[in-house]
C-alpha cells in the first residue's frame, strides 16, 4: 500500500493506568480527528504512542489505545494504519518519517491533528524533521493547564538541541552514523578539553588569592586586583564553550539515535560518551560549585580587616598616680620615734 494520497496522524497524549480510559485531551484528537475525516474521507490515518511511564504504564500501547478508539467511532472513510510505535514528539516524527521511507510514496500532505498548547512544538519538529511535506496543524481549542503551557515552554525551547543537527535526515541515512559517530567523539573531548581549562584557571585563582589573604584590598595593587579578576573571567567562558561543544555532541547522539529508530538497528551510539550521560552533568556541577565558591572568596577581599591597635611607646604612657601609702616612709618613722636631743649636746 502506497502513501499517494493524504496521511492523517493523531498524535497521542496519556491513558489511565489500566488502559480502559483515555486523557480528555486524547478524547479531544480523537473527535477532531472524526470531524476531519468527515470532510476529507480519502486519506491513510495513523496513530502515535507506546509506553512511558508518564503517559502509559498500562500493557496495551497508547496508539492501539487511539486506534481502538477511533475505530469505535463512526468513520465514513479512511483507511487506518498500523499505529506508530514511539516516546515523545520526536519519535513521533521519526515514526512518520520511517513510515514514509517504507511505502516509498510522498503523502500529498502531511496533517497532525493535536491540541492547541502542543501544536506550535508539533509544528516546529515535523517541519524540521520532514521539510519535503507538505504539512498542515490541526489543533482544537484546549490551550491546556498552566502547568501544561509552562511544560511545552520548555520543551519548544529545548527543541533546537533536542531533534537532530540535520533537517533532511531521512535523505541522508546512508554514511551519517559513521560521521555523527566521529562527530560526537570529536565535540565530546572539545568539550572536556574546555572543561579542564575551567578547573585549572579556577585553580590559578586559588593560588594567587591565598597570596592576597594577607594583606588589605587598599594594598592591592591594579596588576593583583587583575590577576584575581582574569581567571574567573576566563572560566566562565572556558564553561561556556564547554556547554555548547557538549550541547553539540548530545545532538549529534540524538541523531544517532534517531537513525537508529528509523532503521530499527541498535543504537551506534552507545559507547561514544566515554563518561555517559550523567557525568558531565556532575561535572557541570562541579565547576558551578567552583564558581561559586571563587564569588565568595572574591567577596571575602571587599570585607575590611580589623587593624590591631599599635603597642603604646614608652614616652607617651602615663605616669602612675601617687597614692598615700598607708605606711610612714622610713624618715618619717624615725623622726617619729626618736627623743629630741638635750640643748647644748650634741647627738652621737
Amino acid at each position: 500500500m502506497t502513501l499517494d494520497r493524504e496521511l492523517l496522524v493523531i498524535l497521542g497524549n496519556t491513558n489511565s493506568p489500566d488502559g480502559k480510559n483515555l486523557s480528555d485531551d486524547a478524547i479531544s484528537r480523537i473527535e477532531s480527528a472524526s470531524e476531519y475525516i468527515l470532510r476529507n474521507p480519502n486519506l491513510f490515518i495513523v496513530t502515535t504512542g507506546g509506553f512511558g511511564g508518564y503517559f502509559n504504564i498500562s500493557n496495551i500501547a497508547h496508539g492501539a489505545l487511539l486506534r481502538e478508539s477511533l475505530l469505535k467511532s463512526e468513520l465514513n472513510g479512511g483507511t487506518v494504519l498500523p499505529h506508530i510505535h514511539s516516546v515523545g514528539t520526536v519519535q513521533d516524527a521519526l515514526g512518520v518519517l520511517r513510515l514514509i521511507r517504507e511505502r516509498k510514496v510522498q503523502p500529498k500532505l502531511l496533517t497532525i491533528i493535536t491540541n492547541g498548547y502542543h501544536s506550535k512544538r508539533v509544528e516546529y519538529i515535523f517541519s524540521r524533521l520532514l521539510p519535503f511535506v507538505t504539512l498542515k496543524v490541526i489543533s482544537d481549542e484546549r490551550n491546556g493547564t498552566q502547568k501544561q503551557k509552562k511544560h511545552e515552554i520548555k520543551r519548544l525551547k529545548n527543541a533546537t538541541w533536542s531533534i537532530p543537527i540535520f533537517a533532511n535526515i531521512g535523505e541522508e541515512i546512508e554514511g551519517a552514523p559513521a560521521r555523527l559517530h566521529e562527530e560526537v567523539k570529536h565535540y565530546d573531548n572539545l568539550s572536556y578539553l574546555a572543561l579542564a581549562a575551567a578547573f585549572l584557571t579556577i585553580w590559578l585563582f586559588s593560588q594567587n588569592a591565598v597570596g592576597s589573604f594577607q594583606f588589605g584590598l587598599e594594598q592591592l595593587g591594579v596588576a593583583t586586583v587583575m590577576l584575581l579578576v582574569l581567571p574567573f573571567v576566563l572560566s566562565v567562558i572556558f564553561f561556556l564553550i564547554y556547554l555548547r561543544l557538549a550541547g553539540t555532541a548530545a545532538s549529534a547522539r540524538r541523531s544517532l539515535e534517531a537513525i537508529s529508530f528509523l532503521t530499527g538497528q541498535p543504537s551506534l551510539s552507545s559507547g561514544v560518551n566515554l563518561f555517559g550521560e550523567k557525568i558531565p552533568n556532575i561535572l557541570r556541577l562541579a565547576v558551578g560549585a567552583m564558581i561559586a565558591a571563587w564569588l565568595i572568596t572574591w567577596a571575602t577581599l571587599f570585607v575590611p580587616t580589623p587593624i590591631p591597635p599599635s603597642p603604646t611607646s614608652p614616652q607617651s604612657a602615663p605616669a602612675p598616680s601617687r597614692q598615700p601609702s598607708p605606711h610612714p616612709a622610713p624618715d618619717q618613722a624615725v623622726c617619729a620615734v626618736s627623743p629630741a636631743a638635750p640643748a647644748g649636746k650634741s647627738a652621737r
